[in-house]
């Protein structure tokens, strides 16, 4: 009797449709593996990002590279420019002979005048400036009060803060007049290379080169941008001596890091065009003797670097500075 059979057919439709619920449902698991399609869809994500940092970094590189392109002044006889070396030497009669040897006879063009500041020296620093027709003035001690002194009396239109165991390249006046040229530069500095009669200390040289640059975005970012980097005195920096005088020069009270404050004064009071000046370090080498680094070594020298820095960005005050710099150094003049 074909009425009272059951050929199983509702019992497959049922079952179908059971499926096709739990399918809906999300409850029933045929086996397929979407693993696959989230990884694709985060590698996706990874991609645009990876690509839009990039696109922002070409961006903020351009406007930063827009912004510190040089303006040159019409008209401006810069070759004319007379340039004063200052040495700042107290109690230096072991190395300044060599460094005013090179600076007097050595230079071409040469400096229009070179200033030793001698500060309360007892040794025969003067005598031995002097002897190499160097103007030699005195006063208080501290390097920032003894470039001060020494700036106060030089001829120049630029100024060139040498330290007295630092030596230039021959050309170093010629160099300073180009770059001064451009008047958005209110301070610039060469690459120091730190070296002894028996070893040159590539690490630290190198880290002096990054110090320029990470000090003043970890200090300032904003200011980074607009051109601002820290320099520091074995850089052998260089300004004009109107801009130098407009910020009234050297913080005399600083015992240490005068130079870097000098950077951060000089950057925001720019000068006379612009609000805000740049601070260049150039693709030219100095040589500074490794004398007070020799028994500590490339990698603790540069941690006594890093600390310095770090306690000077972070308000550690100057009487403390002070004594972490004599703890840190030891005196081998």
């Amino acid at each position: 009797d074909g009425d009272g059979g059951d050929d199983g057919s509702n019992n497959n439709n049922n079952n179908n449709n059971n499926n096709n619920r739990w399918w809906r449902d999300g409850d029933f698991d045929d086996g397929s593996d979407d693993d696959g399609v989230d990884d694709a869809r985060a590698f996706h994500q990874w991609v645009k990002f990876l690509v839009g940092a990039l696109a922002a970094r070409w961006l903020v590189l351009r406007a930063m590279a827009m912004n510190d392109a040089p303006v040159y002044a019409k008209g401006d006889d810069w070759n004319a420019k007379r340039v004063s070396i200052v040495i700042p030497a107290r109690n230096e009669a072991k190395a300044i002979g060599a460094v005013l040897r090179r600076v007097t006879e050595a230079l071409e063009p040469s400096a229009c005048d070179v200033v030793v500041a001698v500060g309360d020296s007892t040794d025969d620093t003067a005598a031995i400036a002097k002897k190499y027709g160097a103007t030699v003035v005195s006063g208080a001690k501290g390097r920032g009060n003894q470039m001060n002194a020494g700036a106060r009396v030089a001829k120049g239109d630029y100024l060139l803060f040498l330290h007295a165991d630092t030596t230039p390249p021959a050309d170093v006046v010629d160099v300073i007049r180009r770059q001064l040229r451009d008047e958005k530069t209110v301070i610039g500095g060469f690459v120091s290379l730190i070296e002894t009669p028996t070893k040159t200390y590539w690490a630290m040289s190198y880290h002096n080169v990054i110090k320029t640059t990470y000090c003043a975005v970890v200090s300032r970012p904003f200011a980074y941008l607009r051109g601002f980097r820290i320099l520091f005195g074995d850089q052998a920096m260089f300004c004009r001596a109107e801009d130098f005088a407009a910020v009234g020069g050297f913080d005399g009270s600083i015992p240490i890091m005068e130079d870097a404050d000098l950077c951060v004064r000089m950057h925001y009071k720019g000068t006379r065009k612009f609000s805000r000046g740049r601070i260049k370090l150039l693709d030219r080498v100095v040589t500074t003797s490794g004398r007070r680094i020799e028994q500590l070594g490339n990698f603790r020298a540069t941690c006594v670097h890093v600390l310095i820095a770090c306690s000077w960005n972070f308000g550690v005050g100057e009487r403390n500075l002070r004594r972490l710099y004599d703890w840190c150094y030891r005196d081998v003049r």
